[in-house]
């Protein structure tokens, strides 16, 4: 993740800003349970200040998107989740 938090993003960020543009949208294909694209939102967010960000999450399995839509994580989710994080969005 630090690679693409500190490395890639970055660049898009720049290209982007480069073109004129202030969004970055962002699908999250096969996101099952939402703990993908609830953590490209929370990167995002701290990463891409003064940028506007759109997450699309999809997935076919209808299950695990209404688990998704509920966004509570059990501790096995959240144990790579850095502390900082955990208290600012949980």
């Amino acid at each position: 993740m630090n690679t693409f938090a500190y490395e890639a993003l970055p660049e898009v960020i720049e290209r982007r800003k480069a073109e004129g543009r202030d969004t970055i949208n962002i699908w999250s294909a096969a996101c099952s349970t939402g703990e993908e694209p609830y953590t490209l939102a929370m990167l995002f967010k701290e990463v891409c200040k003064g940028m506007k960000v759109k997450v699309t999450a999809t997935d076919i399995n209808r299950r695990v998107l209404n688990v998704a839509k509920k966004g509570v994580y059990s501790g096995r989710s959240l144990k790579d989740v850095p502390s900082m994080m955990l208290s600012k969005y949980f």
